[in-house]
Parts: structure tokens; sequence; C-alpha cells
């Protein structure tokens, strides 16, 4: 949370049957009306899978939202949807699951050359924290659609090139948009390092309604 690190021993030692389902409220855990939550499920024994099922109510977002985890951290982020204008605030939220504090940069990728694009943004995460960017209120971002890569780096800003067993970072793109009257929140994970790849297929596209296919070129 804001506050720091939790660890209830209550969700310690939690069994999960075979081919189950567990739910978890967080409000019943003492994380109700906490502006940041993250959290980091691990098991002992055997693998499982986890998503979260959110109402957004309040604090400028509206919608529900169900998306998965994700099964690893990355030291590197990719998101294609970047967004500036005066219907969308957009939000970066990166959280360290680690015992270590980390640095990561934050470039936004328009195709020009302006020098604010080609030096990042820096930000330091300690240990078991979240941190959030408010990309909207950045003034040197102008009105368009950009990418925005995060990456893990070094005490000397250089990319990190560690064996990717280690453990890095997980980042998360928050979205709300208006359109006539109306509120919609998004969330999702970027593309992890080693995603970027010459093909994607796009199952649910609906270009009829006034869906868009974005593309970032890495």
């Amino acid at each position: 949370t804001a506050e720091g690190k939790r660890e209830p021993a209550s969700l310690k030692g939690v069994i999960i049957e075979p081919e189950s389902v567990f739910s978890l409220a967080m409000g019943e855990q003492g994380a109700r009306n906490e502006i940041v939550l993250a959290v980091s499920v691990r098991a002992t024994a055997g693998r499982f899978v986890a998503g979260k099922l959110q109402h957004f109510l309040g604090r400028g977002r509206l919608g529900y939202s169900t998306s998965l985890g994700a099964s690893s951290t990355s030291r590197q982020w990719w998101f294609a949807g970047g967004q500036k204008n005066l219907d969308t605030d957009e939000q970066l939220v990166v959280f360290n699951p680690t015992s270590r504090d980390q640095s990561v940069s934050v470039a936004f990728l328009t195709g020009t050359t302006d020098e604010i694009f080609r030096e990042p943004l820096v930000l330091t995460i300690p240990a078991g924290r979240v941190t959030t960017l408010a990309t909207s209120k950045l003034p040197a971002i102008t009105d368009g659609r950009y990418g925005i890569v995060v990456s893990s780096i070094t005490d000397d800003f250089v990319a990190s090139d560690k064996d990717s067993a280690d453990e890095f970072v997980v980042v998360e793109q928050v979205t709300s948009r208006k359109f006539e009257n109306k509120t919609g929140t998004t969330t999702i994970f970027g593309a992890p390092f080693g995603a970027p790849s010459q093909v994607w297929t796009v199952a649910s596209g609906s270009p009829a309604s006034g869906g868009s296919l974005v593309i970032l070129n890495a």
C-alpha cells in the first residue's frame, strides 16, 4: 500500500484445492479505501493462475475491470496505446515485489527527435512498494498517441542485461477515458521483455464499432 508492505498471517499457508477457485476480497483484508494497492501471490508448491476483478467507483475512475496478473516480473515493459488529450487520464503503476530498491527509466516514443523523448524519466521504487506516474500531467508530452517503454536500469543508468531469472518489476497502465459524458477505465500490463514479435494476432477486434489497431515499432 502507500504506507508500506503488509504480510497478514491469515494469508500464509492458504490451501487451494485441486481444480478449484479461491476468491479473496481485499476490502475484508484491511485494504478498503487504499489509494494504491499491489498484491504479490506466491506458491510454495504447485502452479496457479491469478487474476483480479475490480469495480471502479470514484477518484475519476468508473467501470469494471477483469484481468490476469503478471506471471513474472520483467526488466522491460512495452505499451503501444499511450495517449494524451483532454478526455484521457493515464497513469503508469510500477510495483517492485523484490527485496531490493530498483530504478527504472520511462521513455515516451513519439517518432520525433525532440531531446525530451531521448532522455527518459528515471524513477526509484523502494523494495516492496508501488510508485505511480501520472503521464497525463507531464507538460513535456504533447497531445496525441505515443508508445512507452519502461526499463530496469543499473546504478549507472544503463539498461540491465542481467539474466532474465533475476526479479525486476511489474508495470501496469491505467487509463480513464471520457466519451459523451461517460467515463470508462481500463487496466493493462505492458508486453514484457522479449515479447516484441514479427507476428501478432488479434482475436476480438471490432473496427466496425469504432475500434482501432495500435501498432508500436519497437
